[in-house]
């Protein structure tokens, strides 16, 4: 066993702190370290949520999942509901309900960017909505899965998957990744 004061005296103590401190450094004064502090697990309920207040806030009904190929629903009361909340929102065209797969990211400290991982071409959603959590604001960007696999499921020349996440870029794991910064991905549309 080891006791909290025999921790903080091993040589490992400073270095994790430190860790800790690089980890966190960009958000060290902001309002989002709450949240970025939390597990992975917690953090994507919370991101999750935080989608939900502010999609209800726009006029939008969401609704929990149906599996777990996505995390929410959303959907408009009425056909005349809709083109006044598309105009609103932004997040849907003349659909009026949609399976949403929610991905959010805080700034990496090395480079400054976001990572949105886990994305699976092969499940069941209509749109990405990637949440980037910037230390003074969140902000949402959107994009169909149709448009999702164009810009990253492919090989490039040489057979690679450059946005592969598992098993390196020869891999073919169906798992992807994107970093960046969105203005990176003109693809990916702000939702206001």
């Amino acid at each position: 066993m080891i006791t909290g004061e025999q921790f903080i005296k091993m040589k490992s103590y400073p270095r994790i702190v430190k860790k800790n401190e690089n980890q966190h450094k960009l958000y060290k004064d902001s309002k989002f370290l709450p949240l970025k502090t939390l597990g992975s697990k917690a953090k994507g309920s919370e991101i999750e949520l935080i989608f939900q207040e502010k999609w209800e806030g726009d006029g939008w009904k969401v609704l929990k999942s149906e599996s777990s190929d996505h995390d929410r629903i959303i959907e408009s009361g009425s056909d005349e509901d809709n083109d006044c909340i598309n105009l609103k929102a932004e997040v849907v065209n003349s659909k009026t309900r949609r399976k949403i797969e929610i991905k959010g990211s805080f700034l990496w400290n090395k480079k400054n960017t976001f990572r949105w991982q886990q994305i699976r071409p092969d499940q069941d959603y209509d749109e990405i909505v990637f949440v980037a959590i910037y230390p003074d604001c969140i902000k949402f960007y959107k994009a169909s899965k149709e448009v999702v696999c164009k810009n990253l499921v492919f090989q490039d020349e040489n057979g690679n998957w450059p946005y592969m996440q598992h098993g390196g870029q020869g891999a073919e794991s169906r798992c992807f990744w994107v970093e960046g910064l969105p203005e990176d991905y003109p693809w990916m549309e702000e939702v206001k």
